[in-house]
């Protein structure tokens, strides 16, 4: 994997609606750091901005040029990690998360600030807030304003594993399967709860059928939108015990323990010709990783336009999240075979 290029996820510029890879509030969020048992909690609100739209200020973050403020909090055993960050709306379709020397700083985050970590970008999709980490430059906070559970809705939903176990740690090389990003999952969910079904390699496309079904955790239940679960069955796989935060139709999954797996998963869609043809009208920005080592897979801010037939993606890398003129280019994605290996899926060409 030494040397993979790897695309997350992207959503529509602020000049539509926007969309994703796949087809005061209070929000609730997946852990951020290299352990997965802290829980950090982020309260949007306008404070004394003018630029905010005050009956609901989650709205901005699909508007350019708005701005409100957040709270982020994380409860540790001995310690409490909290900072007050200003936001702003960008028309890189990305939200700047900036953490100010005046503003209210506690624990972990005074290290984001003398790091430089203090500026961060952050992507709104389906009800989901990606926030490139303050802590660290190989994670993601997910946020969620969505209310509910989906695990017993009888759906099937699409994976990709967009953050493996490495390459966080030299010990957990991102050549071995267990650290890598090169997976897609289907999960299943209905009366019989939620259920791991395959998955699909995604450098020779196989597909392995899986046998792991997954428990709500005795000591909790579904908490507005999150749910931890516990993994049981004849052949579990790696990703093992999920914390699961729900958006509106879509989810991410969490590893337990050091250095987590993270899925973003979506409904499952046949997707069409036509279906590709809509999107040419749009651009998208997103991330995207590059694992270059054992160690290093830096999570890199992009632009993503459409062009013939919807199906090709001219991709530019953008040096400052919160500027398209400083978007240089990085690569061609071309889609060649759609619904493969499943619906949903499609295999393409990334030069």
């Amino acid at each position: 994997m030494v040397g993979r290029k790897h695309i997350v996820f992207w959503s529509r510029l602020w000049r539509g609606e926007r969309l994703s890879f796949l087809s005061s509030l209070l929000i609730l969020s997946l852990p951020s750091t290299a352990f997965s048992s802290y829980r950090m909690s982020q309260s949007i609100s306008c404070g004394e901005n003018t630029r905010c739209i005050s009956d609901n200020p989650l709205k901005g973050l699909k508007q350019a040029n708005r701005e409100f403020k957040s709270v982020f909090q994380v409860n540790r055993e001995t310690a409490t990690d909290k900072a007050t960050v200003k936001n702003s709306s960008k028309k890189t379709g990305f939200v700047e998360n900036l953490i100010d020397s005046g503003d209210e700083v506690l624990g972990r985050f005074n290290r984001a600030v003398s790091t430089g970590r203090n500026k961060r970008p952050s992507i709104y999709t389906d009800g989901l807030i990606f926030l490139m980490s303050f802590f660290s430059n190989h994670y993601y906070s997910v946020s969620s304003s969505a209310t509910q559970c989906l695990t017993q809705s009888p759906k099937v939903w699409n994976g990709i594993r967009f953050r493996g176990r490495g390459p966080a740690s030299a010990r957990n090389p991102s050549s071995a399967n267990q650290a890598s990003e090169g997976f897609a999952h289907i999960f299943q969910t209905g009366t019989s709860g939620f259920q791991l079904v395959e998955n699909i390699d995604l450098q020779s496309f196989s597909r392995e059928v899986l046998n792991t079904s997954y428990n709500v955790r005795e000591d909790t239940s579904c908490d507005g939108n999150t749910e931890s679960l516990d993994a049981v069955g004849s052949a579990p796989s790696e990703l093992g015990d999920l914390n699961v935060l729900y958006g509106n139709h879509s989810f991410v999954a969490t590893g337990d323990g050091t250095n987590p797996n993270m899925v973003f998963a979506m409904e499952q869609a046949t997707q069409s010709e036509s279906y590709f043809q809509t999107l040419t009208s749009g651009v998208f920005s997103g991330y995207f990783t590059t694992v270059s080592s054992a160690t290093k897979a830096p999570i890199q801010t992009a632009i993503f336009t459409p062009a013939g037939n919807g199906r090709t993606f001219n991709i530019a890398q953008l040096t400052d999240f919160t500027n398209e003129s400083t978007a240089t280019a990085w690569g061609v994605l071309t889609l060649t075979q759609l619904n493969s290996p499943a619906p949903g899926f499609h295999q393409g060409t990334l030069t």
